[in-house]
């Protein structure tokens, strides 16, 4: 009758058949034979039973069979009962491939994400991830081991201004894959001024474009995270503005007002909806590099005059208005005169 297999494992499997009869009423065998599915091996020599069932040994693992099984009486065999498929021998256990290509991304100065692609099991295990760093110089120690069973793993803790090494296995509950490592993965970020988006010292207009540029461009650098809330958007262009730079928007000179000498640039440099390539000193408040009524009108809104000038410098003119310590911001003079918008003043 049918046949089944049960209990199969690496090298093992119990083959089991239904009875045959027997028009004489003789005494049955069964003469039992297998080999590979793929026929890439030769039959087994003849297993005689009487029994209806047979232990296979000595099979590969992973591997798919073909079983036969006829009955005889003695004198007659009966026609073969095969099965071209009937089971296949589980894999002994291997490791896992090591994980894909190493990468990382919401790199600060104390915080990295670092990321990495999946591993696969020939046994179709559940897989974690083992994770350790360490700095690229080999100054420091390897970390203790961090298991994760996600793609990612954050790091914390780290220096300011550092390259490190990454590497990741993958683990399947008893066998280790070898290692993926990356000896310079990424580099911290250093010491800087704050709002400092080019790193030379000084925060002016070119770093606003630069904040600017970072929200236009959806970027996910978080060195434009300015307020430290996980965003790139808006709110660290007014960040930079207003906290740092402490002067609003529409003070294209950057000397703590928005006067006419301001809005007569943002006049001269009028592109419209349709214009590009302008940045902050021209006259370009929202980021989309034109000119237009959109700007004028924000500028227009927070206009002060020259008289809203600082007689003493602003709490960050070192490093943060692009002024040096030794040149204050002196008293204003009310520009009152339109021959006067067109001229910028020298002792500022």
């Amino acid at each position: 009758g049918t046949l089944s297999a049960m209990f199969v494992s690496g090298t093992t499997a119990m083959v089991r058949w239904e009875t045959s009869t027997d028009p004489n009423g003789d005494s049955l065998a069964y003469q039992v034979e297998y080999r590979k599915a793929d026929l890439s091996d030769s039959w087994t020599s003849t297993v005689l039973t009487t029994a209806l069932g047979q232990p296979l040994t000595g099979l590969e693992g992973g591997t798919s069979y073909r079983v036969r099984v006829r009955a005889f009486d003695g004198a007659l065999y009966s026609d073969w009962q095969e099965s071209a498929n009937l089971f296949i021998t589980t894999q002994d256990n291997q490791p896992p491939t090591s994980p894909g290509t190493l990468s990382a991304i919401f790199v600060s100065g104390t915080t990295a994400m670092v990321r990495w692609e999946t591993s696969t099991d020939p046994n179709d295990d559940r897989l974690a991830y083992q994770v350790e760093y360490r700095k690229a110089d080999l100054s420091d120690a390897w970390t203790h081991t961090v298991f994760t069973t996600a793609l990612g793993q954050p790091l914390t803790g780290l220096q300011e201004g550092t390259s490190y090494r990454v590497r990741v296995r993958a683990f399947d509950g008893a066998l280790y894959s070898d290692w993926r490592e990356s000896a310079n993965l990424f580099t911290t970020q250093g010491v800087t001024v704050a709002g400092d988006m080019n790193d030379d010292g000084v925060v002016n207009a070119d770093d606003i474009d630069l904040v600017q540029s970072a929200v236009r461009t959806a970027s996910t650098d978080l060195k434009f995270d300015l307020d430290s809330n996980l965003l790139i958007n808006s709110e660290d262009v007014s960040y930079l503005v207003e906290t740092i730079l402490n002067t609003r928007f529409g003070d294209l000179d950057m000397d703590g007002d928005v006067d006419t000498i301001d809005l007569t640039v943002r006049i001269i440099n009028f592109t419209g909806a349709n214009g590009s390539g302008k940045g902050w000193r021209e006259g370009d408040l929202d980021g989309d590099t034109d000119i237009d009524t959109a700007d004028l009108t924000r500028a227009i809104i927070n206009f002060t005059g020259a008289a809203a000038r600082l007689s003493s410098p602003l709490p960050l003119d070192l490093p943060g208005s692009g002024r040096s310590a030794d040149k204050p911001r002196t008293q204003a003079r009310l520009i009152a005169e339109p021959a006067d918008w067109f001229r910028f003043p020298m002792d500022d």
